[in-house]
């Protein structure tokens, strides 16, 4: 069955909720907020996971997302990233943030994808990272 969606690679990206393409949206805003103009693509994504399996699918999609859209606009050379990202560990907290919707260190949150804010009534930022 073929599905399709499009967001755009905006910080006021309006996010879908109840939909898949709310994974796509969420990158796509967030690290338009945190780093920028992007570049738009086109992305075809695959799975043969049953839906609500609880493997982490939203995960898969968010880490996804970033992985063309850096590929696409070299978001690993953006001072911005070379700044904030001292350590790969750095990278893998900052895409959980995206997802949830909390801040890393400088890179301000958003709504994420709903299910971590919607259990609270106030954004969480993730602790302050100690330089060694």
């Amino acid at each position: 069955m073929r599905k399709s969606c499009s967001a755009r690679f905006a910080s006021e990206t309006k996010v879908a909720s109840n939909h898949w393409s709310l994974y796509i949206a969420t990158a796509a805003r967030r690290l338009s907020q945190n780093f920028g103009h992007l570049l738009g693509c086109d992305v075809a994504i695959s799975c043969d996971l049953p839906p609500a399996s609880g493997m982490s699918t939203s995960s898969a999609l968010i880490c996804a997302m970033y992985m063309v859209l850096d590929v696409r606009n070299g978001l690993q050379k953006h001072p911005k990233f070379v700044a904030t990202f001292k350590k790969e560990e750095e990278l893998y907290e900052y895409l959980g943030c995206i997802e949830n919707g909390q801040s890393c260190g400088e890179l301000t949150g958003d709504q994420g994808e709903g299910s971590f804010l919607s259990r609270r009534t106030t954004q969480p930022s993730c602790p302050q990272r100690k330089e060694n």
